[in-house]
C-alpha cells in the first residue's frame, strides 16, 4: 500500500469501510467507543461455499497504539452463535 502508516491505520480502523477491502464482510458497525484508541465493534460476514451461504457474526474489542513510529492494531474476537 502506497500510503503513510497513519492513513492505513485510519482505513483499517473504520469498520464502516470494511466491505471495501474484505469481500466476505457484509456489515461493520461500532457498538461502543471506549476511548480514542479502543472500541467494541460488530462485524457480520457472509461466505459462500458452492451454493451454501453461511453467516458469521463477531463482536470484537479493538485497540490501537503507536510505539516508535509503528502502529499496532489488536483485535480480540468473540464469536456470536
Amino acid at each position: 500500500i502506497n500510503a503513510p502508516p497513519s492513513k492505513v491505520k485510519d482505513l483499517v480502523r473504520d469498520v464502516t469501510l470494511a466491505r471495501r477491502w474484505d469481500s466476505m464482510c457484509k456489515e461493520g458497525k461500532v457498538i461502543e467507543v471506549i476511548d480514542e484508541n479502543t472500541s467494541v465493534i460488530n462485524l457480520m460476514y457472509e461466505t459462500r461455499m458452492c451454493i451454501l451461504k453461511t453467516a458469521r457474526d463477531f463482536c470484537i474489542l479493538y485497540h490501537t497504539f503507536h510505539s516508535n513510529g509503528t502502529y499496532i492494531l489488536v483485535r480480540c474476537f468473540g464469536y456470536i452463535d
